[in-house]
C-alpha cells in the first residue's frame, strides 16, 4: 500500500483524471485548468461538467479524517490518517425525454470515473503527521 499526504494523492488523482474528464464532453474548462495546476495547499479537487440545461453534474474528492490517530512504533510519531470520499452530484428537476437520456449518459460517464478515483485512492495510505 503507497504511502502519501492528501496533497500528494490530489496530485497523482488529478494527473490521472486528466486522462478521462476529456472524455467526457462538457467538462468545466476552468476545472480543467485547474487539474493541471495543484498548488502544494490543494486537498480537494471538484469538477463540474454541464452540457444543456438541465444537465449537468459534478465529481467531488476530498478527505475525511478518521477518529483516530496512529503512532509509528519505531519512531513514536503520531500521525493523523485520512479516508477519501468521493461524492457525486446531479441536476434534479423534471426533463423532457432528449434530456432525461443525456442526463443518464453524463450521469454513467461521471459515476464510473468516480468510481475508478475512489478505487484508486483507496489502495493508498493516506496520512499525515500530526502538529
Amino acid at each position: 500500500m503507497k504511502k502519501m499526504t492528501r496533497n500528494e494523492a490530489i496530485k497523482f488523482i488529478a494527473n490521472m483524471a486528466l486522462d478521462h474528464v476529456r472524455l467526457i464532453p462538457g467538462i468545466n474548462e476552468r476545472d480543467l485548468n485547474r487539474l493541471c495546476y495543484i498548488e502544494p495547499y490543494d486537498e480537494s479537487i471538484s469538477l463540474t461538467w454541464d452540457r444543456a440545461w438541465a444537465v449537468s453534474a459534478n465529481l467531488s474528492i476530498r478527505f475525511e479524517r478518521d477518529v483516530e490517530d496512529i503512532t509509528d512504533p519505531k519512531t513514536g510519531k503520531v500521525f493523523k490518517v485520512y479516508r477519501p470520499i468521493v461524492e457525486i452530484g446531479w441536476s434534479s428537476t423534471t426533463r423532457n425525454i432528449s434530456n432525461a437520456t443525456a442526463a443518464i449518459a453524463l450521469y454513467r460517464s461521471v459515476t464510473e470515473l468516480g468510481a475508478l478515483i475512489e478505487s484508486v485512492l483507496n489502495s493508498f495510505y493516506i496520512h499525515e503527521l500530526k502538529d
